[in-house]
């Protein structure tokens, strides 16, 4: 039967963080790579690769003993969760980085698609705070944009070779028609 909607509970980030810190490494081991193959892969449609993994190696539910549900960990809690604290400390370090060298987007001359590029990714960067796995996806657009707008460039590139087609290309030159 359907729960009503006052039934609905929204987990707590930070005592799921909490029992991911108390569970791992005492309870369970962490999981290491297998979380971030898990993330990598996890796009591929089965159709294409029957056999790919269906976990990242930890189910912190599953650790505590409850079903039906799904309990976010955080960024954070996942990056704990594969290599512990020096995991935290390294994704901190690549997210910030990743960060500041897409703020230099802002550089660039303001234009629509330079903006709209740099909200893309701020957005992508926000919400992966919340999962590695949405970061991932988040990314699509962004990744969809750069390969249109590189084959696009390449066309573009490819027809501007011969100095005919530079010059209709950009219409005719005042200062050297007489």
């Amino acid at each position: 039967s359907a729960r009503p909607l006052g039934s609905i509970r929204a987990d707590d980030n930070l005592s799921t963080l909490s029992e991911v810190l108390r569970i791992l490494p005492d309870e369970h081991p962490f999981v290491g790579f297998k979380f971030l193959w898990y993330v990598m892969v996890r796009p591929i449609p089965r159709v294409f690769w029957p056999q790919k993994p269906t976990d990242g190696g930890f189910d912190l539910a599953q650790s505590l003993g409850k079903t039906g549900v799904l309990l976010s960990l955080t960024i954070i809690g996942e990056s704990y969760m594969s290599f512990g604290w020096a995991g935290i400390v390294v994704c901190g370090l690549l997210l910030g980085h990743l960060a500041a060298r897409w703020s230099r987007l802002l550089d660039l001359p303001k234009r629509t698609t330079s903006l709209a590029l740099y909200g893309m990714g701020t957005m992508a960067l926000f919400l992966g705070i919340r999962s590695l796995i949405d970061l991932v996806i988040m990314s699509f657009p962004i990744l969809c944009w750069l390969v249109v707008d590189a084959a696009l460039g390449h066309f573009h590139r490819g027809r501007m070779l011969t100095p005919a087609s530079v010059s209709i290309a950009r219409g005719p030159n005042p200062c050297t028609e007489r």
